[in-house]
């Protein structure tokens, strides 16, 4: 085999594993649904089909309306979220985009 040869099978085997490693992950998991319940660690979050994510916080969790910073403490319960998770199996939020609360039925 010739250099180049081995180089361009280097670099599509290097590339077929890049490949391979990225579809395995799932980052930057979206989970969205009403909130039920808010505390000083998760928020449980109710999803269109009724079930329920308990979605954790960290001390690096964004909480943002309206792309201005809050408190997580402040999201309301029946408000609307988009949680942005580590993955889909660690619910560990990245990012929680509060919405508006339903209006209120009489």
């Amino acid at each position: 085999m010739t250099k180049t040869l081995k180089r361009l099978a280097g670099l599509a085997i290097f590339g077929l594993l890049l490949m391979s490693g990225a579809a395995l992950a799932h980052p930057n998991h979206k989970v969205m649904g009403t909130v039920m319940k808010v505390t000083t660690e998760h928020v449980i979050v109710k999803d269109r089909a009724g079930k329920e994510h308990t979605i954790k916080l960290a001390k690096t969790t964004k909480v943002t309306k309206n792309k201005k910073a809050m408190k997580a403490a402040d999201v309301a319960v029946g408000t609307r979220v988009v949680a942005t998770v580590i993955s889909d199996t660690d619910l560990t939020a990245k990012i929680i985009e509060v919405g508006v609360a339903p209006a209120a039925t009489k």
